[in-house]
């Protein structure tokens, strides 16, 4: 009995799948939104995020991120906050400044918390006003010092800064990465939800991102827009 090879292939156009970083990804390909596109809405305070808005902050955050907190190529800096309007944006900052984001669970106990920043060894804290007190204990634990400690909100807090102050006027030039370094650098560091002993955490490269992102979105728009 002989079995042959034989190739599946999708009913759906070929995907060019883009060589390239999830901030260029975004912002800066030819079918990219329109600026004053509405691309966030938050129900409650009825707040809203547009485009060009959106890739301004995002730039003026990343060079706050290098030129202020210090933040070097791939280090690590983690989210541990609830989902919110200004949260995608960080994330787009980040990747704007070649961060590796960490993405903490907001209903993570101390414990679990503390495990997730031994193990992940990020140099600042983003946290959300709701889980600020778990944050601050797990802090301690890990010898974070509070000038390391950032409020994920845009408003003010009693002790510690808005990750927004420190996003002037200025903005970063996000760098062209080349095919290699986006096979190669680390966009995300997620973690598995622990049910079978600790939380174990996963890499995720910039260009595994976009090569999810680019089939999913080209068959729902006919495009790579956001």
């Amino acid at each position: 009995m002989t079995t042959e090879n034989i190739i599946y292939r999708s009913p759906h156009p070929d995907v060019k799948l883009p060589e390239t970083s999830c901030w260029h990804f975004l912002f800066d390909n030819q079918t990219s939104s329109a600026d004053d596109r509405v691309v966030f809405a938050d129900g409650q305070s009825e707040k809203k995020l547009r485009f060009g808005e959106l890739r301004s902050l995002t730039k003026r955050l990343a060079y706050g991120l290098v030129n202020r907190a210090k933040l070097g190529h791939d280090d690590v800096i983690m989210a541990f906050s609830p989902n919110m309007l200004l949260y995608p944006a960080f994330v787009q900052a980040a990747q704007a400044a070649t961060v590796c984001v960490s993405l903490a669970n907001p209903s993570y106990l101390l414990d679990e918390l503390v495990h997730h920043i031994k193990d992940s060894r990020p140099k600042v804290l983003v946290v959300g006003k709701p889980v600020i007190e778990v944050a601050k204990k797990a802090a301690i634990e890990c010898c974070i010092a509070e000038s390391n400690i950032y409020m994920m909100e845009d408003d003010v807090h009693e002790q510690y800064q808005s990750i927004w102050s420190l996003a002037g006027t200025e903005e970063l030039e996000p760098r062209r990465l080349s095919p290699h370094e986006a096979k190669q650098r680390t966009a995300f560091m997620c973690y598995s939800s622990g049910t079978t002993g600790k939380a174990k955490g996963g890499t995720v490269q910039l260009i595994t991102v976009v090569t999810k992102a680019v089939p999913t979105v080209s068959q729902c728009s006919g495009d790579y827009s956001l």
